[in-house]
C-alpha cells in the first residue's frame, strides 16, 4: 500500500524524470568516451588537463580509456570534468519514462506469489537531494 510520502516522492521524481527525458538521446557517450571527446573539443592537450590533476599523460590516456568503456569511477569522472570547467550530471531514467507508472502496477494488499515469468522493476535506483531524502524516510 502507497503511503502519502511514498505517493508525493513518486510524483516529484515523475515531474524531475519528465525533465530528463529529452536530454536522453543526447546523452549517450560518444564513442571515444564523452572525457576525450570534451578536452579535444575545448583544444586541450592531455598533458594540459593532466598536470592540474597530478597525473601523467598517460595516466589521463588511461582514465579517458576506461570512461569510454564505462569503467571509470564518478568520482575520477568529475575530477577530470572539473579540471576542464566541465560539471558531472549524472541521471538514471526507467525505461519506461515513469517512476509512478511501476507503482502503479504493483499491488494494492497482499502479494500474489512470485512468478517465474513476471517483469522485473526497471527502476532500481534513484537521486534525491539531502532536503527531500528526511520526507521519503519519515
Amino acid at each position: 500500500m502507497k503511503t502519502p510520502a511514498l505517493t508525493a516522492t513518486l510524483a516529484l521524481l515523475d515531474a524531475r524524470l519528465s525533465a530528463l527525458l529529452p536530454a536522453c538521446s543526447s546523452a549517450q557517450p560518444p564513442a571515444r568516451g564523452w572525457l576525450r571527446t570534451i578536452r579535444t573539443a575545448l583544444g586541450l592537450s592531455q598533458p594540459q588537463v593532466a598536470g592540474p590533476l597530478e597525473l601523467t599523460r598517460q595516466s589521463l590516456a588511461d582514465l579517458e580509456a576506461a570512461e569510454a568503456r564505462g569503467a571509470i569511477s564518478l568520482g575520477s569522472l568529475s575530477r577530470v570534468a572539473a579540471v576542464m570547467d566541465c560539471e558531472l550530471v549524472y541521471f538514471l531514467v526507467p525505461r519506461d519514462h515513469s517512476a509512478i507508472s511501476y507503482h502503479r502496477q504493483a499491488p494494492q494488499s497482499s502479494p500474489a506469489p512470485p512468478s517465474t515469468t513476471s517483469a522485473k522493476p526497471k527502476i532500481t535506483a534513484v537521486y534525491l537531494s539531502d532536503g527531500e531524502l528526511p520526507t521519503v524516510l519519515k
